[in-house]
C-alpha cells in the first residue's frame, strides 16, 4: 500500500474525473475526514482528505467501480 504524508495544515485533494461519484471512509475520523466532491452550480470541487490532528489512518475511496486503499500519516 501507499502511505501519503501530509502536514496538519494541508489537505489531500483527490484529482477525480467525476468528483461527485467518489465516497470514502477513514479508519479514525478524529485524525482525518473524507470531504466529498461536489458541484455548487458554478464550479466542481474534487474530493479531499482533511487532516484534523497528528496520527495515522487507513483510507478507502471508491466511485463504485474503482476502489483505492491508502494510508495517511498526518504530521503536526
Amino acid at each position: 500500500g501507499t502511505t501519503v504524508q501530509v502536514p496538519l495544515t494541508n489537505t489531500i485533494v483527490i484529482n477525480a474525473q467525476n468528483p461527485t461519484n467518489w465516497s470514502g471512509t477513514v479508519s479514525d475520523t478524529t485524525i482525518a475526514q473524507f470531504v466529498p466532491g461536489h458541484d455548487d452550480g458554478s464550479a466542481t470541487f474534487n474530493p479531499a482528505i482533511k487532516p484534523l490532528k497528528a496520527g495515522t489512518v487507513n483510507v478507502t475511496i471508491t466511485d463504485g467501480t474503482t476502489t483505492i486503499n491508502f494510508v495517511v500519516q498526518v504530521n503536526a
